[in-house]
């Protein structure tokens, strides 16, 4: 090796162990943090659920303001999801499903006025 590649390769080990000594530091767990956001991906998926569960039954009953509410209450929660995806990665995708659920969000806050102020029928 010539003198400039050793001197490189002495740098980078220098830059790695300064890099690994701040990770000590700064007594952060990937482990914990990656069972965090299981547990919010799980979260998410269970409040579409049970929001999708609550409107359905109430669908059953006829009390149809209480189906949109809850539909509207995912739907917005989705939105808030999907926003935020899209603010940090700046996909497509998730341009897509922002632009999609607040269409949907849209739709069900009409269908939730409409049943409140008794212009739905069915």
């Amino acid at each position: 090796m010539s003198k400039t590649e050793d001197s490189a390769v002495d740098n980078n080990a220098c830059r790695k162990e300064e890099i690994l000594a701040i990770s000590r530091k700064s007594k952060h767990d990937e482990g914990v943090e990656s069972a965090e956001n299981r547990g919010s991906r799980l979260g998410d998926y269970s409040v579409g659920v049970f929001g999708t569960l609550i409107a359905a039954f109430a669908l059953f009953k006829g009390e149809f303001a209480t189906a949109w509410a809850a539909l509207l209450i995912v739907n917005a929660y989705a939105l808030g999801i999907f926003l935020t995806l899209y603010r940090f990665t700046k996909r497509k995708i998730h341009f897509f499903f922002v632009v999609w659920t607040a269409i949907i969000l849209i739709a069900f806050l009409a269908l939730f006025l409409a049943a409140i102020y008794g212009l739905w029928i069915f």
